[in-house]
């Protein structure tokens, strides 16, 4: 089965509450293979380790604007990275950065503007995630967990210990949120 077949991995850098809140879960249902990142130290590697994969960069917050244009560049240009989908989700409205990012820069994933609501900006974000084929065709079936009071997971790596909650399982994997994020190094 080819890359595309099962999907790319959507991954989040430095998500917006909006999006680790509301717009996560949306993606969940839909079966899209999704990533929250809180730090750029993580994002680096797992870029070059799935070089099909998308990225879709909160510029609001981590760096500055300029810092974000050279890392998105940067990333763009590097080999190894050169096959990553970048889109920008952020608050700001301005049209002369949008039409940076988008016209000179090429992002190939969009600029989704968060200021337009969650139903809007999830309806532009599914968009581009089905124009990238990022859903592919899973193969296999997900048992929903969400709602089950006795679904948990506990995890321990060294010294590190943390549970959280199972949000789906099936044969192959599962997600879960977990609480307090163990910052895994």
């Amino acid at each position: 089965m080819a890359v595309t077949d099962l999907g790319k991995k959507v991954f989040f850098l430095y998500p917006p509450s909006v999006i680790r809140d509301e717009m996560i879960g949306r993606l969940l249902d839909q079966e899209y293979e999704v990533y929250m990142l809180k730090d750029i130290k993580m994002c680096e590697p797992l870029l070059r380790s799935h070089p099909e994969s998308l990225v879709f960069v909160n510029i609001d917050v981590g760096m500055s604007e300029p810092e974000w244009e050279q890392w998105i560049r940067k990333t763009m240009e590097t080999p190894e990275t050169a096959g990553i989908g970048i889109g920008i989700v952020t608050y700001n409205s301005d049209e002369a950065l949008q039409r940076k990012y988008l016209m000179e820069i090429g992002i190939p994933c969009g600029f989704i503007k968060l200021k337009l609501g969650l139903d809007e900006s999830t309806r532009i974000l599914l968009t581009t995630l089905r124009a990238n084929e990022a859903k592919g065709r899973r193969k296999y079936v997900r048992a929903n967990c969400s709602n089950d009071t006795l679904s948990a997971i506990n995890l321990r790596e060294g010294p590190i210990k943390s549970s959280g909650k199972l949000l789906d399982i099936s044969i192959v994997g599962f997600s879960c949120i977990l609480d307090p994020d163990p910052a895994f190094q």
